[in-house]
């Protein structure tokens, strides 16, 4: 009778098993579509963007992404902005254990807390042109640019003056389509 069992109970466990991973399938393909998403939106951000005098070296410098934290998304963004410009300038996309003050990046998107918080890669960036994009993926703590999942769709609030605060100036037909924008004057 043991012989007679085990068998089913193989069976069984092995349908367990495949209903678990068949469950995991569509909410890994909607993460990888979210990933693409704010990936692709990363790289256009900078067509909407303007940066003070002095930010870009000279006019062959390449506008520079940085991600901080995920390697994975990193090349993820060099996938989706390989062969793209921005205002006729070529795009690099690093990737950031650490940021720090005069990283040299011009937008940042600081991917999740892994040696370095949020709050203090954003605090590190402080009065350095740079466009710094979060993600309330990974908590609420926002840069000028933060990433949110409304109605299934990934959209963005914009904080102004954390932008201007950079001296970065964000386009009004960015701010147009942004969720909700605060900082604004007037």
């Amino acid at each position: 009778m043991i012989g007679g069992r085990a068998p089913l109970l193989w069976r069984v466990a092995l349908l367990a098993l495949v209903l678990i991973a068949v469950g995991r399938e569509p909410a890994r393909a909607q993460q990888n579509l979210e990933d693409a998403v704010k990936a692709t939106f990363l790289h256009r951000f900078g067509s909407f963007a303007d940066w003070p005098p002095g930010a870009l070296a000279d006019p062959a410098a390449p506008i520079v992404i940085c991600v901080a934290g995920s390697t994975s998304f990193a090349h993820l963004v060099e996938e989706r902005a390989r062969n793209q410009r921005i205002a006729e300038r070529a795009i690099r996309v690093r990737h950031l254990a650490i940021v720090s003050p005069g990283t040299g990046c011009h937008i940042l998107y600081i991917a999740y807390d892994s040696a370095q918080g949020t709050r203090d890669a954003l605090q590190a960036t402080t009065g350095d042109p740079v466009l710094t994009v979060t993600d309330s993926q990974f908590g609420n703590v926002r840069g000028a640019i933060h990433f949110v999942l409304s109605d299934g769709r990934v959209r963005f609030h914009i904080d102004r003056r954390a932008a201007e605060r950079n001296g970065v100036t964000l386009s009004s037909r960015l701010l147009s389509i942004a969720l909700s924008v605060s900082g604004v004057n007037g």
